[in-house]
């Protein structure tokens, strides 16, 4: 399920959109990323005490290399940069779930929680990584934020919603589907568009990635939108929390705004409401 924001008077970019969970999600990944003055302490001591605050919830620790986050690279050439890397290289530790879907990264300059395929509603997700930032907050006290980012990466698989034969200028905005939605669109082999969006007084961005994707399982044409919201305005401690439900908030409207009816219908929205009276 997908949460979409209540209705209420803001500056953002985006038309307001009914706060909704979908029944048939097509939301892949989630991450939330806060960024930091570095703190030299995280890499020269074992962050055992950080651990100790959130063991309970991600009892699996894994020290990454620098290269172990990198992608595009044939796995050889990875191995053989790593090999060469010096010994004493700033490193990232990652703490699972048991079940693996959730994930929390800690280096000297950022804290970040990965939501693998489970997103179900915000209020979850930022009481999870909730329990990460408390730790980093006792631990290492980072004076502030100087990024904030929240991404959501959505991947519509048309057969999955009984949507197999419909053409995606019915199921995306018309300025999302761009050629798709042409005359040129029994011909076109592939499609990417990059936007990058002001959204507020606050400096808010958006970077948008969408375009068609070959997927498998099943194996068939379909459309990611890849959205990555951030600031990197100075955050105070205290203001995090504020800032990240705005763009939470922002990241429901993009997405309404960037699909049809049609889609959305096929999706099967639950207004919250209807699911607190359940």
């Amino acid at each position: 399920m997908r949460l979409l924001p209540l209705n209420r008077q803001t500056s953002m970019s985006f038309p307001e959109s009914e706060r909704v969970t979908y029944r048939k999600n097509v939301l892949e990944t989630v991450i939330c990323q806060l960024r930091f003055p570095p703190i030299l302490r995280i890499e020269t001591e074992l962050p055992a005490a950080f651990q100790e605050r959130i063991r309970g919830a991600y009892p699996v620790l894994t020290q990454l290399a620098p290269m172990d986050t990198a992608t595009g690279f044939p796995v050889e050439v990875l191995n053989l940069v790593k090999s060469m890397l010096p010994l004493n290289i700033s490193r990232t530790y990652q703490f699972s779930s048991g079940d693996e879907h959730w994930r929390v990264t800690l280096s000297k300059e950022s804290l970040a929680l990965e939501c693998l395929g489970v997103y179900t509603r915000w209020e979850d997700f930022i009481g999870r990584f909730a329990i990460a930032i408390d730790a980093l907050r006792r631990e290492y006290a980072p004076p502030f934020f100087n990024r904030i980012g929240l991404r959501y990466v959505d991947i519509i698989r048309r057969s999955r919603l009984n949507l197999a034969n419909v053409p995606w200028r019915d199921l995306l905005n018309e300025h999302i589907a761009a050629e798709l939605a042409s005359d040129i669109s029994a011909d076109v082999q592939e499609a990417a568009h990059v936007l990058v969006l002001k959204l507020n007084e606050h400096g808010d961005r958006l970077r948008m990635n969408h375009g068609t994707v070959r997927t498998q399982e099943p194996d068939e044409e379909s459309y990611r939108i890849d959205n990555d919201f951030y600031s990197e305005q100075r955050t105070e401690s205290d203001n995090v929390a504020t800032r990240l439900d705005e763009l939470h908030r922002e990241s429901g409207n993009c997405f309404r705004w960037c699909i049809a009816p049609t889609l959305h219908d096929a999706m099967e929205p639950q207004p919250l409401a209807a699911q607190r009276r359940a």
